[in-house]
């Protein structure tokens, strides 16, 4: 019983030093690709000098939704946006890269 305690013991700790290096490096993965994919290389976000007034916040998180999702994830979405006047959370950023991440 005292050996397969410590067997477990050193199981569980393997397991969560493993777990947390898993977590780190998809947190740098995203922000990585937060940082990569940022405004300049976003076209729903950038400015054309050709583009006229810029479109409201809300307006290109709406179209954000509407390229990125399908069916009821396009619906919550679209509510996502319109209820936090197009400032979209880093769980949706994460599956659709034109969302402004920079929440201004």
């Amino acid at each position: 019983p005292a050996s397969v305690r410590l067997l477990h013991q050193t199981c569980t700790q393997h397991l969560l030093s493993t777990l947390k290096m898993v977590m780190l490096r998809v947190s740098l993965t995203v922000l990585a690709v937060v940082l990569i994919v940022g405004v300049d290389a976003n076209p729903l976000i950038r400015v054309s000098p050709f583009s006229g007034p810029p479109i409201p916040r809300v307006d290109r998180c709406l179209l954000a939704c509407d390229v990125c999702y399908k069916e009821e994830s396009l619906l919550q979405c679209a509510n996502e946006c319109i209820k936090d006047r197009g400032r979209m959370n880093l769980e949706w950023s994460v599956t659709c890269p034109f969302f402004d991440t920079s929440r201004n």
